[in-house]
């Protein structure tokens, strides 16, 4: 399953539903809570019944890589993430060497095996709403 920003009414690819909306613009303060990560800002997250909603924060230069390899003990992300760019621009690349670009207004799927680092000047923020609970934690 290919990692695939999206825009514009619902549809599918590959088999997959994939939720999208309209574009909305990212939020005049850049505020959020949560602890620091090395060149990221961090996260927060609140739970929903049995649901965890995260906002994830990173600073430019900012790469799974480099700051959440060393903590998760894996070669890539092995989370599925499922989210919403608020800002920002974050570059994607599937171990199966695929890659995407999500920017802001985009919805996302990431399928796991994957890594992923800011590009440009802007910090990335994002809504996650399927991996959240996990991540970044080790095993």
């Amino acid at each position: 399953m290919p990692t695939r920003p999206h825009r514009g009414p619902s549809r599918t690819a590959r088999g997959g539903p994939l939720a999208s909306g309209p574009r909305r613009p990212a939020p005049a303060n850049g505020a959020h809570h949560g602890g620091a990560w090395a060149l990221g800002e961090g996260s927060a997250s609140c739970a929903v019944g049995d649901y965890t909603i995260g906002r994830l924060t990173f600073a430019p230069g900012w790469s799974w890589s480099e700051c959440i390899k060393p903590v998760a003990g894996t070669d890539s992300c092995q989370n599925n993430h499922v989210g919403f760019c608020v800002a920002g621009t974050l570059e994607v690349r599937l171990n199966s060497g695929e890659t995407a670009t999500i920017t802001a207004g985009d919805s996302y799927t990431i399928p796991p095996g994957h890594d992923a680092h800011v590009v440009g000047d802007e910090k990335f923020v994002g809504l996650e709403f399927l991996s959240a609970a996990s991540y970044a934690k080790g095993d």
